[in-house]
């Protein structure tokens, strides 16, 4: 079964949170986890910066994002006609085993 789990930006801090995905009803977005202590904690992050994970993991086994670039910066993972591809053209799954995540498009490294 395919691991469903999206990331994005903490809009306090720019910390890269992970966890599932929500839209509330006032327009924020955020991701939800369970805290240490059994609850659920909600964290409001950039909608602009929300991905989804691909459900495959590079070379090194870094879980591989939309947004994330992989073997150089012009590779850049999206998700376009139901599935994820890179740079448009070239099947994700066909790279990801060969490849490393060398940033993203939301990071400036």
């Amino acid at each position: 079964m395919r691991e469903v789990l999206f990331r994005g930006k903490s809009v306090l801090n720019g910390e890269w949170l992970f966890g599932n995905f929500l839209k509330t009803d006032d327009g924020v977005f955020v991701i939800q986890n369970f805290d240490p202590f059994g609850g659920l904690a909600k964290y409001e992050v950039d909608h602009n910066t929300v991905c989804q994970y691909t459900g495959l993991t590079d070379k090194n086994g870094r879980k591989i994002f939309e947004g994330d670039c992989l073997g150089h910066k012009q590779n850049v993972v999206e998700y376009l006609s139901g599935s994820f591809v890179v740079s448009g053209d070239r099947p994700l799954s066909m790279m990801a085993k060969y490849n490393e995540v060398v940033g993203n498009i939301f990071d400036k490294e």
